[in-house]
Protein backbone atom coordinates (compact mmCIF):
# COMPACT_ATOMS: atom_id res chain seq x y z
CA UNK A 1 0.00 0.00 0.00
CA UNK A 2 1.03 3.35 -0.70
CA UNK A 3 0.10 6.75 0.46
CA UNK A 4 0.59 10.86 0.92
CA UNK A 5 0.11 12.29 4.05
CA UNK A 6 -2.41 15.09 4.54
CA UNK A 7 -3.77 16.99 7.35
CA UNK A 8 -7.70 16.85 7.87
CA UNK A 9 -9.93 19.79 8.79
CA UNK A 10 -8.53 19.52 12.15
CA UNK A 11 -4.92 19.73 11.38
CA UNK A 12 -4.53 16.22 12.10
CA UNK A 13 -2.59 13.83 9.88
CA UNK A 14 -3.89 11.08 7.82
CA UNK A 15 -3.33 9.06 4.41
CA UNK A 16 -4.09 10.43 1.24
CA UNK A 17 -4.50 9.57 -2.71
CA UNK A 18 -4.11 5.55 -0.52
CA UNK A 19 -3.22 3.11 -3.44
CA UNK A 20 -3.45 -0.82 -3.13
CA UNK A 21 0.46 -2.10 -4.76
CA UNK A 22 0.25 -5.35 -5.98
CA UNK A 23 1.19 -8.09 -3.05
CA UNK A 24 2.52 -10.78 -5.69
CA UNK A 25 5.37 -9.26 -6.02
CA UNK A 26 6.14 -8.55 -2.05
CA UNK A 27 5.35 -12.40 -1.28
CA UNK A 28 8.44 -13.73 0.50
CA UNK A 29 10.09 -16.50 -1.51
CA UNK A 30 8.75 -20.02 0.15
CA UNK A 31 11.16 -22.26 -1.00
CA UNK A 32 13.22 -24.47 1.15
CA UNK A 33 17.02 -23.46 0.60
CA UNK A 34 18.54 -26.64 1.27
CA UNK A 35 21.86 -27.29 1.24
CA UNK A 36 22.42 -29.69 -1.92
CA UNK A 37 26.18 -29.13 -2.68
CA UNK A 38 27.14 -29.51 1.32
CA UNK A 39 25.32 -32.55 1.12
CA UNK A 40 26.22 -34.20 -2.08
CA UNK A 41 29.86 -33.57 -1.41
CA UNK A 42 29.34 -35.21 2.26
CA UNK A 43 27.64 -38.19 1.30
CA UNK A 44 29.83 -39.18 -1.53
CA UNK A 45 32.54 -38.61 1.40
CA UNK A 46 30.69 -40.67 3.31
CA UNK A 47 30.09 -43.31 0.72
CA UNK A 48 33.82 -43.74 0.06
CA UNK A 49 34.77 -43.61 4.09
CA UNK A 50 32.23 -46.73 3.85
CA UNK A 51 34.39 -48.65 1.76
CA UNK A 52 37.56 -47.31 3.00
CA UNK A 53 36.28 -48.80 6.26
CA UNK A 54 34.56 -52.18 4.76
CA UNK A 55 31.12 -51.03 5.94
CA UNK A 56 30.22 -51.28 2.17
CA UNK A 57 31.40 -53.70 -0.08
CA UNK A 58 34.25 -51.91 -2.51
CA UNK A 59 31.83 -52.86 -5.84
CA UNK A 60 29.12 -50.76 -4.23
CA UNK A 61 30.47 -47.76 -3.03
CA UNK A 62 32.35 -48.28 -6.51
CA UNK A 63 28.75 -48.13 -8.34
CA UNK A 64 27.58 -45.45 -6.41
CA UNK A 65 30.41 -42.80 -7.32
CA UNK A 66 29.60 -44.08 -10.79
CA UNK A 67 25.94 -43.13 -10.76
CA UNK A 68 26.82 -39.64 -9.40
CA UNK A 69 29.05 -39.25 -12.14
CA UNK A 70 26.74 -40.48 -14.60
CA UNK A 71 23.58 -38.16 -12.93
CA UNK A 72 25.43 -35.57 -12.95
CA UNK A 73 26.19 -35.39 -16.14
CA UNK A 74 22.41 -36.17 -16.84
CA UNK A 75 21.73 -32.72 -15.27
CA UNK A 76 24.56 -30.94 -17.25
CA UNK A 77 23.18 -32.14 -20.65
CA UNK A 78 19.52 -31.28 -19.21
CA UNK A 79 20.30 -28.23 -18.34
CA UNK A 80 22.03 -27.27 -21.76
CA UNK A 81 19.38 -28.30 -23.75
CA UNK A 82 16.69 -26.84 -21.23
CA UNK A 83 19.01 -23.22 -21.81
CA UNK A 84 19.42 -24.11 -25.70
CA UNK A 85 15.54 -25.22 -26.64
CA UNK A 86 16.64 -28.44 -27.38
CA UNK A 87 15.25 -32.14 -26.31
CA UNK A 88 15.25 -32.64 -22.78
CA UNK A 89 16.25 -35.68 -20.67
CA UNK A 90 13.09 -37.12 -19.61
CA UNK A 91 12.61 -37.06 -15.77
CA UNK A 92 12.18 -40.84 -15.16
CA UNK A 93 15.90 -40.84 -16.24
CA UNK A 94 16.80 -38.54 -13.53
CA UNK A 95 15.46 -40.38 -10.61
CA UNK A 96 16.30 -43.86 -12.20
CA UNK A 97 19.75 -42.70 -11.62
CA UNK A 98 19.06 -41.31 -8.58
CA UNK A 99 17.54 -44.51 -7.49
CA UNK A 100 20.67 -46.55 -8.55
CA UNK A 101 22.82 -44.58 -6.41
CA UNK A 102 23.60 -41.16 -8.42
CA UNK A 103 21.57 -39.19 -6.13
CA UNK A 104 24.61 -37.29 -4.16
CA UNK A 105 25.55 -36.88 -8.05
CA UNK A 106 22.08 -35.28 -8.52
CA UNK A 107 22.41 -33.05 -5.46
CA UNK A 108 25.62 -31.27 -6.58
CA UNK A 109 24.51 -30.97 -10.06
CA UNK A 110 20.89 -29.36 -8.67
CA UNK A 111 23.23 -26.27 -6.61
CA UNK A 112 25.26 -26.32 -9.51
CA UNK A 113 23.42 -25.41 -12.08
CA UNK A 114 20.63 -24.13 -10.21
CA UNK A 115 18.42 -27.21 -12.04
CA UNK A 116 15.41 -28.71 -10.79
CA UNK A 117 14.97 -27.22 -7.42
CA UNK A 118 11.71 -24.92 -8.17
CA UNK A 119 9.25 -27.98 -9.44
CA UNK A 120 7.93 -29.20 -6.27
CA UNK A 121 7.00 -32.53 -7.96
CA UNK A 122 10.15 -33.42 -9.11
CA UNK A 123 11.77 -32.97 -5.97
CA UNK A 124 8.90 -35.03 -3.94
CA UNK A 125 9.77 -37.58 -6.19
CA UNK A 126 13.42 -36.98 -5.84
CA UNK A 127 13.68 -37.70 -2.53
CA UNK A 128 11.82 -40.66 -2.49
CA UNK A 129 14.08 -42.13 -4.95
CA UNK A 130 16.91 -41.25 -2.11
CA UNK A 131 15.38 -42.68 0.39
CA UNK A 132 14.60 -45.59 -1.06
CA UNK A 133 17.99 -46.23 -2.07
CA UNK A 134 19.95 -45.33 1.27
CA UNK A 135 16.68 -48.54 2.52
CA UNK A 136 17.97 -50.83 0.06
CA UNK A 137 21.70 -49.97 0.65
CA UNK A 138 20.90 -50.30 4.37
CA UNK A 139 19.00 -53.63 3.45
CA UNK A 140 21.83 -55.02 1.49
CA UNK A 141 24.45 -54.86 4.26
CA UNK A 142 22.57 -55.45 6.97
CA UNK A 143 20.97 -58.72 5.75
CA UNK A 144 24.28 -59.99 4.28
CA UNK A 145 23.16 -60.05 0.80
CA UNK A 146 26.27 -57.34 -0.18
CA UNK A 147 28.88 -59.41 1.92
CA UNK A 148 27.61 -62.70 -0.28
CA UNK A 149 27.79 -61.08 -3.39
CA UNK A 150 31.50 -59.08 -2.90
CA UNK A 151 32.67 -63.28 -1.72
CA UNK A 152 31.14 -64.72 -4.87
CA UNK A 153 32.95 -62.11 -6.89
CA UNK A 154 36.46 -63.01 -8.41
Amino acid sequence: MSYVTGRDERGRLQAEAVRHIRTAALKPDRRVRFPRLLLGVVSLLCIAAMGVFAVLPHWLVLASLFMSLVVWLLYFVDKRAALAGRRRTPESSLHLGSLLGGWPGALIAQRLFHHKTAKREFQTVFWMTVILNIAAVGWLVYSGVAARIAAALP
